[in-house]
């Protein structure tokens, strides 16, 4: 029996304790939010003409499948029923749930070197959109399906199912903060802890990384595993009163040598990250990036290499961020995630040990990736076989993309 964070069994408040039609069929659920167990019929997340009326959970497992028996109405192709119903056993499979969320792209009114900024979604949605996966249905099925379980409000929703015999059905939610305002991208980071904590979850982030600060939701908006971000306007950080303004979990503020108020060792402390065998602080400046030079206990002593144009010469720049707060990474119970972003195995794995984690081991861009990374879903792809799809499509075809399976 798996015992959290889900649960289910019968609910005989209204009949007598087992094969009743008095009885209903319960899962019991940890909520991400609150840390409590929801309950919840399981005949209210079947679709209404199912013709299913499920009175006994037995068992789930670590897939989510669950062992229940109940009453079964055969229906004709109009809907009518046909025969006597019928006490079945059945096992309900789990709708898989895609969570893909786009960050800032880091244009702020710059004119990108890539003429569509936002490729990696656009081939998302032509994917999805693509008629020999794409699923259709009638309007009320679809609403049901895609609100059963939340409003997942601000997100764009599609279902795709395989062409392979036996291929689940997928929800995609999609999430653009490419451009988006901060009450957006706040709403965003909040949906991301949740879908995080989600049983079964698949999750992907594309955007800036921030060398471990936390993804970039907008160009204002940041957070997760207590390392929040520098906003990124023009890839220069923000000051350090509007990152107070913003009640972030780190302030920013310049790096002054020799001053003991950094909380920061002068040549920072580096060591080497487990699995991945990377130094946690690179050996050089970055051009053009926020370069973590070393940390403290409470901070990090960022160069910025900054230049307009590359012809340019640098214009450096010192920045410590400081901690100010405790993390606010949220419990980990998805399946997959991909922090689809430049460093993200030095920079983050640490923080998810957790179910498949998909990482970079340099500096990353692929307008492919998350497509790459959710048709690798749909097809019932293996973690190894989707991680070797990400290098193929990728232009650099180093093996710059990973991943790391650790126990759920």
């Amino acid at each position: 029996m798996k015992e959290s964070p889900q649960v289910v069994g019968t609910d005989a408040s209204f009949g007598f304790a087992g094969y009743d039609e008095g009885d209903f069929a319960t899962i019991w659920e940890e909520s991400p939010r609150t840390g409590r167990y929801q309950m919840q019929y399981l005949n209210r997340l079947l679709s209404p003409d199912s013709g299913w009326d499920l009175n006994v959970a037995h068992d789930i497992n670590d897939d989510g499948v669950i062992a229940a028996d109940g009453w079964y109405q055969p229906h004709d192709a109009q809907g009518n029923p046909t025969g006597d119903p019928q006490w079945k056993s059945c096992l309900l499979w789990p709708m898989r749930t895609v969570y893909a969320f786009f960050g800032a792209s880091g244009i702020s009114g710059v004119p990108p070197p890539n003429p569509n900024p936002d490729a990696n979604l656009s081939v998302l949605n032509d994917y999805l959109n693509d008629p020999s996966i794409h699923y259709t249905a009638d309007q009320q099925l679809l609403d049901f399906l895609r609100t059963f379980d939340g409003s997942h409000s601000g997100a764009a929703c599609n279902f795709v199912k395989g062409q392979s015999p036996g291929s689940s059905l997928i929800r995609v939610f999609t999430y653009n903060c490419i451009r988006a305002d901060r009450p957006t991208g706040a709403a965003a980071m909040q949906a991301m802890k949740e879908a995080l904590s989600t049983p079964g979850a698949y999750v992907t982030f594309n955007g800036h990384a921030n060398m471990g600060a936390g993804p970039a939701f907008t160009l204002d908006v940041g957070g997760l595993s207590g390392l929040m971000q520098i906003s990124s306007r023009n890839i220069a950080a923000i000051s350090a009163a509007e990152m107070q303004e913003e009640h972030y979990n780190f302030t920013l503020r310049p790096y002054v040598p020799g001053d003991p108020g950094n909380e920061i060792l002068e040549s920072g402390t580096n060591y080497t990250v487990d699995i991945v065998n990377l130094p946690r602080f690179a050996g050089a400046p970055l051009t053009g990036l926020l370069h973590v030079q070393g940390a403290g206990s409470n901070a990090y002593h960022y160069q910025s290499d900054i230049r307009s144009e590359p012809q340019d010469a640098p214009e450096i720049r010192q920045f410590a961020l400081v901690h100010v707060s405790n993390s606010d990474l949220p419990v980990l119970r998805y399946k997959w995630f991909f922090f689809d972003a430049c460093n993200t195995g030095r920079d983050y794995i640490e923080q998810f040990h957790h179910g498949a984690f998909f990482y970079t081991i340099t500096l990353s861009g692929d307008f492919r990736s998350t497509k790459t990374f959710v048709e690798g879903i749909v097809n019932g792809k293996t973690p190894g076989d989707v991680a070797q799809a990400l290098n193929h499509d990728d232009y650099d075809n180093d093996l710059i993309n990973a991943v790391y399976e650790f126990s759920q």
